[in-house]
């Protein structure tokens, strides 16, 4: 399984105005409750031009508002993050620091996020979300 915190919140979670979604019964947060970290394997079996990906989402989130978000993933591998939503983006690593990140104002609306893998490798990382 993908979601690591599935054992400490059994539940959807819901911070104002931001509701991650990977399963029901929701498990109350606040923005103060930022960050959520989310561990899991790089790659898939989807090939996309933001390298292999999931079949299924690393994470869901609605936003019911416009947020400023902050997104990064801490990994070893050639790791991108696809960002499917409203603005669909694909985020690569940035070559001359190695970082996987991106940050910025958000439209409201329903993103599902994938870890993927340019190399096409299964990887750890950590994917931390933060105001």
């Amino acid at each position: 399984m993908k979601l690591s915190y599935l054992n400490a919140f059994p539940a959807a979670l819901i911070v104002f105005g931001l509701s991650l979604t990977p399963i029901a019964n929701a498990v109350p947060l606040s923005l103060n409750d930022l960050p959520v970290t989310i561990n899991g394997s790089t790659g898939g079996n989807v090939s996309s031009s933001c390298g292999t990906i999931p079949a299924t989402p690393d994470l869901e989130m609605n936003l019911d508002q416009a947020s400023y978000l902050d997104v990064s993933v801490d990994t070893a591998a050639d790791a991108t993050i696809w960002i499917d939503g409203p603005s669909d983006f694909c985020v690569l690593r940035d070559a001359n620091t190695n970082q996987l990140h991106t940050a910025g104002h958000w439209p409201e609306g329903l993103y599902k996020i994938y870890v993927g893998d340019r190399q096409g490798t299964s990887l750890p990382f950590s994917l931390t979300i933060s105001k």
